[in-house]
C-alpha cells in the first residue's frame, strides 16, 4: 500500500486524478505493462527519493524503463534521478558509448520529444557508425531497423559527430559560470563540471560521473 498523500506530492498523474474524482470513489489507474522491479524501485523512491542498487532489481534496461514510468506519472524529480542514473551507465567519455540494447530500450519505452531520447542521439553522436566493429553492424542494423528514428534524430541532435562535450558546454556557458552554479547546487551544472573535469580514478582512467 502507498500513501495518498505522497501520491499526490509526487506525481501528477494522480494529483490529477485526485481532483477528478469524488471523495468516496475507488480509482482506476491503469498503466502499460512493467515489470514489478521496476514498479518495486518505483516505491522505494517514493519513500527514500532513492533508487534501491540490489542487482535483483537491475536489468540492462531498467533504467529506461523506470525513467518511461516516471515519465507516465508526471513525476519529475524522479525523473531526472533517472537521467543522472542515464549519464552514469552510459559513461559518456572518451571511451565508452551506449551500446545497441541501450539504445533499443530508450526508444521502446519512450516518445518522440523524450529527453532521454535527445541524450541517447547525442551520445550516439560521440563516434561515427562506420567506427563499429563489422561484428556488432549486424547488431546495430536491426536496431536502426527497428527504430529509424533514431538516425533521424542523430542528424538533428545538438552534438554533432566529433564534437566533444567541452567545446559544446563551453559554447553555452563560461566555465566560471559554470563553477558558481556547480557550487550553488544546480545539478546540471555539476553534470557540465563533471565533463570538464572528469574525476580520475586512482590508475588515471575516468571514473564515473559524480553525483
Amino acid at each position: 500500500m502507498i500513501h495518498k498523500e505522497l501520491l499526490a506530492l509526487h506525481f501528477g498523474y494522480f494529483r490529477r486524478k485526485f481532483r477528478e474524482a469524488s471523495k468516496d470513489k475507488i480509482i482506476a489507474a491503469q498503466f502499460p505493462h512493467f515489470e514489478a522491479p521496476i514498479f518495486a524501485n518505483f516505491c522505494a523512491w517514493l519513500y527514500s527519493r532513492l533508487f534501491m542498487q540490489a542487482t535483483v532489481l537491475n536489468t540492462d534496461t531498467s533504467g529506461e524503463e523506470l525513467y518511461a514510468l516516471c515519465t507516465l506519472l508526471e513525476a519529475p524529480a524522479a525523473q531526472n534521478l533517472s537521467m543522472e542514473e542515464a549519464l552514469q551507465d552510459y559513461g559518456i567519455g572518451d571511451n565508452h558509448w551506449m551500446d545497441p540494447e541501450s539504445v533499443a530500450s530508450v526508444y521502446g519505452v519512450t516518445g518522440k520529444g523524450s529527453l532521454l531520447r535527445k541524450l541517447c542521439a547525442n551520445v550516439l553522436n560521440w563516434k561515427t557508425l562506420e567506427k563499429i566493429t563489422k561484428e556488432d553492424n549486424t547488431w546495430w542494423g536491426r536496431v536502426f531497423q527497428q527504430y529509424p528514428d533514431i538516425k533521424t534524430e542523430m542528424k538533428s541532435a545538438t552534438r554533432q559527430q566529433g564534437e566533444t562535450w567541452k567545446e559544446l558546454i563551453l559554447e553555452t556557458r563560461p566555465r566560471a559560470d559554470i563553477e558558481l552554479g556547480a557550487a550553488a547546487g544546480r545539478v546540471y551544472m555539476k553534470l557540465w563540471l563533471d565533463h570538464l573535469e572528469p574525476e580520475k580514478d586512482e590508475d588515471g582512467t575516468v571514473a564515473r560521473l559524480t553525483k
